[in-house]
């Protein structure tokens, strides 16, 4: 690999596991229905002007209860789980689970049933 490649992968890596050492940080001084609501809020908060400034927030009205049900089960679920998780396990064996997820969830996506 070219030292330009070892320099994304170093910074990849950081950008990765950063989040993780901070909900490590964060759990030891905040409750962890505290730290989940400050996470969503602040990606709200930011996320929700970027939508109605550009007027594409009356597309999400009909289907409303179904996002609200993705990002309960999607989003706030997870990370109420994580923040609790990392009470017990490090923080890199976190970044690493949460890594193998999509992997593994993806691949039985696509692996073809038995016979």
């Amino acid at each position: 690999m070219s030292r330009r490649g070892w320099v994304l992968f170093a910074a990849m890596s950081v950008i990765w596991g950063l989040p993780y050492l901070l909900i490590k940080v964060a759990v030891g001084g905040v409750s962890v229905p505290v730290l989940v609501l400050a996470r969503v809020a602040l990606g709200a908060a930011i996320l929700l002007p970027i939508a109605l400034r550009r007027k594409e927030f009356s597309a999400l009205r009909p289907v409303w209860p179904w996002l609200l049900l993705f990002a309960v089960v999607e989003i706030i679920m997870p990370w109420f789980a994580l923040s609790e998780a990392e009470r017990g396990i490090s923080s890199s064996l976190t970044g690493l689970l949460i890594a193998s997820t999509r992997r593994s969830s993806s691949s039985r996506c696509v692996t073809p049933p038995a016979r």
